[in-house]
C-alpha cells in the first residue's frame, strides 16, 4: 500500500491500526480514542488521517495544550467535544515532602511496577514538592487501589480536576542544526555536540532511545517528529527537517532538552 511508502516498517501496524479506527468511526459512526500516543506516534496520525472530512473530526488530548503524550480522538462530525471522548484523569501523588525527594524515575518505575503499560499514563508533572499524573480514566480507580508506594515511599492519590493540573515546565533549547546525513547517530552528534564516536559508543551501551526504544543499529534515519534520548545528557526532538543545502547537508529544527524528566 502506497500509505506505507514514507514509514519505518515497525510503524506499519500503528497505521493499520489507524485506519481501522477511521472506518470504524465511519462506518459505525462512534467515537474512538486511543491509548497515549508519543510525539512520533501523533505525527503519523496526523500524516494519515490528514485533513478532517464530513465523515470524521480527530484531536489530541493531554490534560493541555503543551502535554507530550496525549490521547487520540477520532469522532462523528456531531460530536460537540472531542476533549470529554478522551477520559483523562489527573492524580496528584500525596507522600511525605519534608523527608523524600521523588523522582521521574521513581513514579515511572512504580507506575509500570503494578502492571501497567507505558501507554497507559500520559505525562508525569514535577513543580517542586508537588507531583501529577495523567492517566486513562478507564484505569484509574486500578491505578488508585494498587499504586500505593512509589519506590519505599507510601503513597496515597488524590483525584484532581484538569483545570489543576500542574503546568508543563518548557526546559528545552530550540536549535538550527545540519547533518551530513539523516542517520540517527550523525543527527545526535550534531544536536549534542558530541562526537560521532562518543554517540555510536553509547549506542553499542543500550545509551541510546529513539521514540522510547533502546536504539541498537546507528544507521537508521530519522523522521519529522523523532525523539532522541542520550542517557545521561537528555533528549532531542526533531521538530522539522528542513531539505538540503547547497552543499548537501541537511538542515534540521530540533529541540535540545538537558537531563529531561519526562
Amino acid at each position: 500500500m502506497a500509505v506505507y511508502d514514507h514509514y519505518r516498517p515497525e510503524e506499519h501496524a500503528f497505521i493499520d491500526q489507524l485506519l481501522e479506527w477511521r472506518d470504524q468511526v465511519t462506518e459505525q459512526y462512534v467515537a474512538k480514542c486511543s491509548d497515549f500516543l508519543d510525539p512520533r506516534q501523533q505525527v503519523i496520525a496526523r500524516e494519515v488521517l490528514g485533513i478532517e472530512q464530513n465523515e470524521y473530526t480527530y484531536g489530541f488530548f493531554g490534560g493541555s495544550e503543551q502535554a507530550e503524550r496525549k490521547r487520540l480522538v477520532i469522532a462523528p462530525p456531531y460530536v460537540e467535544s472531542l476533549e470529554d471522548e478522551a477520559h483523562l484523569q489527573v492524580f496528584e501523588v500525596d507522600y511525605a515532602k519534608k523527608f523524600v525527594t521523588m523522582t521521574h524515575r521513581d513514579l515511572l518505575g512504580s507506575l509500570l511496577g503494578i502492571g501497567l503499560d507505558r501507554d497507559k499514563f500520559g505525562d508525569l508533572l514535577f513543580d517542586g514538592e508537588r507531583v501529577q499524573f495523567v492517566c486513562a480514566k478507564e484505569i484509574a480507580s486500578f491505578i488508585e487501589l494498587q499504586l500505593t508506594k512509589v519506590g519505599n515511599t507510601t503513597v496515597r492519590l488524590q483525584a484532581r480536576e484538569l483545570e489543576q493540573l500542574l503546568p508543563v515546565q518548557q526546559d528545552g533549547t530550540k536549535r538550527e542544526v545540519t547533518a551530513s546525513s539523516l542517520r540517527i547517530d550523525t543527527v545526535l552528534s550534531s544536536a549534542t555536540g558530541f562526537s560521532r564516536s562518543v554517540v555510536s559508543e553509547a549506542i553499542r551501551e543500550n545509551k541510546v532511545k529513539h521514540n522510547w526504544q533502546v536504539l541498537t543499529k546507528p544507521n537508521v534515519e530519522c523522521r519529522q517528529g523523532d525523539v532522541l534520548s542520550l542517557r545521561g545528557f537528555g533528549r532531542v526532538t526533531i521538530e522539522t527537517i528542513e531539505g538540503q543545502t547547497k552543499k548537501g547537508k541537511w538542515k534540521l529544527s530540533v529541540l535540545v532538552q538537558k537531563n529531561s524528566r519526562k
